[in-house]
């Protein structure tokens, strides 16, 4: 989902750009190319999805309010990672 809305954003300001349409064609060709690769890696990596949701819900239950400072501090602190390990095992 992640990477189709990337891939429309970049389509969306292609439209709006001065490119000619044959360069809007090979740019939406590749855009095509690149989201496929990203869905499949995607795919084989089901952690990302569980590690993304695990640190959205956090995000949501505690509500910091400097995201990115929270999200530094998530992603380094060892408790995350663990329970991020148990999200893992569970599925």
């Amino acid at each position: 989902q992640l990477c189709s809305q990337l891939g429309n954003a970049l389509r969306n300001m292609a439209d709006n750009s001065l490119l000619s349409s044959e360069e809007r064609a090979k740019l939406g060709t590749q855009l095509v190319k690149e989201q496929a690769k990203n869905e499949a890696y995607l795919r084989e990596h089901p952690e990302i999805n569980a590690l993304l949701s695990e640190f959205v819900k956090d995000v949501l239950r505690k509500q910091p309010e400097n995201i990115k400072g929270f999200a530094a501090e998530w992603f380094r602190n060892e408790g995350s990672r663990e329970n991020f390990q148990h999200t893992l095992d569970r599925q």
